[in-house]
């Protein structure tokens, strides 16, 4: 008699089920290989350290032979289960998850039956390279996960000394054991540094690229009346948020374009906050600050996405053609665009103590220093080029702030050359391009995401999953001046998605020649340009692809997100395994990396700006990892939209638990829920100061117009 508690058995035995991925093998075929492919290796029993128990997790259970009976439903309940892959470093969930006590038994016999059977080693598969969980001792972990050259430990030792210490913010100042500050990367030798700013821009200067960028760009000056038509439309032309200490907070407005002192909200209280807050009157949709800039003036380039700009699927295609394809595929319509640089004053001279140079000058409130306009569409991506320049002097009453890699609404990628002119003095500087000196574009498709390689090699992904990577130094110039309006040929072409590009990164300073990118398919990839057709990696499948992909030069690995709001590590030499360093409670929307200090932040659609320090985990895996939250943004539509201002929080071991088991207490068991938050609510950018002056400066721009730039550095 079969009760109902009782669980269903099979009554038959039958043959276990096999799954190839192997053509011959389906048909019957010979698939027969030499025993140096089958032999596992020597080392293949030999015990795990303890202390590298943070980089593995438990072997899959092999699979079954033919003709191996299974024990009916209990396999079933383990296969159907949503087990973490084993090479991706975690824990088990806990006791208290949400499996029935009954379920959890069945599972664990199930596994016990798994775990006892012999392995069959005739189907094991090898990466060519040692599994994290035969890692033996601390030797080996550097050995496999940064390299075994000079160069290589080195700037691993350099790196550890100087900030493994650091829990979660960068600290300025370096102390008697030469710990904490700022510096440039370790990951490149002197000589390096040196012939990337004097050999890598002779073709810019020597070779009169700078002329040729001057006058093939067809710029013309504007008034300000003329130049506001550029500038977006704000509906809302006044916004007010809730700032200062915690149950003491005041009402503060600013109208589009103004600025205000953080420290303003402070004051009476024992803290003091080191920075500055803009409303810009629209969502920004890029932001970047320029290198090189070593000065008292510090110069940020943001594009901003007004209101009156329709959702791609509403705006008119640029062609016949592309309106028959789908949104984000087509390239748009011409409409009015700009790019604004704001300039950020910092304390210098002799008279200003070393600990305070490069402070924020609370006195000098930010400005509107440059605005570019255009028609090519919005602007998608901007990057400026992060190569080192050696001071050749500027031109008389300019400013240099050097090359600016742009995306647009066109689906095509430009190159600007972006110069400030003195004698504007206070006011706003306002221009228009009417062609640029470096534009291209893919053949049949659009560019999505840019990343420098070089002075002269910019690479860009496509939307048909393919990167093109140009060379800008010899442009064809006509005799009267002008480029060639041609499309230039990329040096290389090559697909590494089958569809759309998300992301791209290169890992630059430290390994240039190799690029990250995340596409649509859910597959992060790592390819070696030197040789793209063998030497490429993918990661785990995620189940949905991610924007968010930066590169983290301490710890020589790219920073990414996944499904359930983690932060993860991918070593380029361990791509095919991800390190978790830092979760949030919402999803992730930019991660900001910095080659000046190994401090690392993450933006939330709650929100919430967290900030940690991977090097930590990744050398030192036995220690906690920490993470702290930088400052909170709320927003409600009471009163026209109100923002407000949570900070103050202390320092909190990261929770790198997969927790998302569905509520236990609204009988919820397994369902997993996610809130959906306002657009104004989310941070949706966040970046670094690459200055090594100003390397603690932190920026983070808000859903609701508001820019905030904080020096938080300790």
């Amino acid at each position: 008699m079969i009760t109902a508690s009782s669980p269903r058995r099979s009554a038959r035995a039958r043959k276990a089920k096999k799954y190839t991925d192997d053509a011959f093998e389906a048909l019957g075929m010979n698939t027969s290989m030499p025993s140096f492919f089958t032999t596992p290796p020597s080392d293949w029993n030999r015990n795990v350290d303890a202390e590298d128990d943070e980089y593995s997790a438990n072997p899959g259970p092999p699979e079954r032979e033919l003709g191996e009976e299974e024990d009916g439903e209990e396999l079933s309940d383990v296969d159907d289960m949503d087990l973490e892959d084993p090479g991706t470093p975690g824990t088990p969930p806990s006791e208290d998850n949400a499996m029935p006590a009954r379920r959890r038994r069945r599972v664990g016999l199930a596994l016990q039956k798994r775990k006892s059977q012999p392995r069959n080693v005739s189907n094991q598969h090898f990466r060519g390279v040692v599994e994290p969980v035969h890692y033996r001792s601390k030797e080996d972990r550097v050995k496999y996960h940064f390299g075994s050259g000079e160069q290589e430990i080195l700037s691993l030792v350099q790196s550890r000394d100087r900030w493994v210490e650091q829990p979660t913010m960068p600290i300025k100042s370096v102390d008697g054991l030469g710990r904490g500050g700022m510096c440039e990367s370790y990951s490149r030798k002197d000589e390096v540094k040196w012939l990337e700013a004097r050999k890598g821009w002779e073709w810019y200067y020597e070779k009169k690229g700078k002329t040729r960028f001057t006058t093939a760009q067809q710029v013309e000056h504007l008034s300000f009346d003329e130049g506001r038509h550029y500038l977006p439309t704000s509906a809302k032309k006044r916004h007010s948020f809730l700032m200062g200490p915690n149950g003491r907070q005041n009402i503060f407005s600013l109208n589009t374009g103004d600025s205000m002192k953080l420290d303003d909200a402070w004051t009476g209280s024992r803290g003091s906050r080191r920075g500055w807050i803009t409303y810009l009157g629209g969502r920004i949709s890029c932001m970047d600050w320029a290198p090189n800039q070593n000065s008292e003036s510090q110069y940020l380039a943001v594009a901003i996405t007004g209101p009156e700009n329709q959702p791609p699927s509403q705006r008119p295609a640029a062609n016949e053609r592309d309106a028959r394809k789908a949104p984000g595929f087509r390239s748009l319509a011409p409409k009015k665009a700009s790019i604004q640089i704001w300039q950020f004053s910092a304390n210098g001279g002799e008279s200003i103590p070393e600990a305070e140079r490069g402070r924020p000058a609370l006195e000098k409130l930010p400005k509107l220093r440059w605005v570019g306009g255009t028609e090519w569409g919005s602007v998608n991506r901007l990057s400026w080029c992060p190569m080192p320049r050696e001071d050749r002097g500027q031109e008389q009453g300019k400013v240099s702030l050097g090359l600016l890699g742009t995306i647009w609404g066109d689906g095509k990628v430009r190159v600007l050359d972006v110069d400030l002119d003195n004698r504007w003095g206070e006011e706003t500087e306002y221009l228009k391009f009417n062609g640029a000196a470096f534009e291209a574009y893919p053949p049949d498709s659009l560019c999505t995401c840019l990343t420098w390689l070089s002075s002269t090699d910019l690479a860009v992904g496509c939307a048909n999953g393919f990167v093109a990577i140009w060379n800008i130094a010899p442009l064809s110039q006509a005799k009267d001046g002008t480029s060639i309006k041609v499309n230039h040929h990329p040096w290389f072409y090559h697909m590494i998605h089958p569809t759309y590009i998300l992301a791209i990164s290169s890992a630059y300073p430290g390994q240039p020649h190799l690029i990250a990118t995340s596409s649509m398919d859910g597959f992060n990839r790592l390819t070696d340009l030197r040789a793209p057709f063998q030497d490429t990696v993918s990661s785990l499948r995620t189940r949905i692809g991610t924007p968010v992909l930066a590169f983290h030069d301490a710890t020589q690995s790219f920073a990414t997100t996944d499904e359930v709001n983690f932060v993860r590590l991918y070593p380029v030499r361990r791509f095919f395994s991800a390190c978790s360093i830092a979760s949030a409670s919402s999803n992730l929307l930019s991660i900001a990396c910095s080659t000046t200090h190994a401090s690392m932040m993450a933006a939330s659609s709650g929100g919430a700006v967290l900030v940690t320090n991977p090097t930590r985990k990744i050398l030192q895996p036995r220690k906690a990892q920490f993470q702290q939250v930088w400052f909170i943004h709320e927003w409600t539509r009471n009163k026209g939209g109100l923002s407000r201002f949570n900070e103050g929080f202390k320092i909190e071991p990261a929770e790198l638990l997969n927790s998302q088991v569905g509520d236990q207490t609204s009988g919820s068991v397994g369902i997993i829920s996610a809130t959906i938050y306002d657009e104004e609510i989310g941070v949706n950018l966040v970046t670094w100061n690459p200055n090594v002056i100003c390397g603690g400066w932190a920026t983070a721009a808000m859903g609701s117009g508001l820019l905030r730039v904080e020096d938080i550095a300790l």
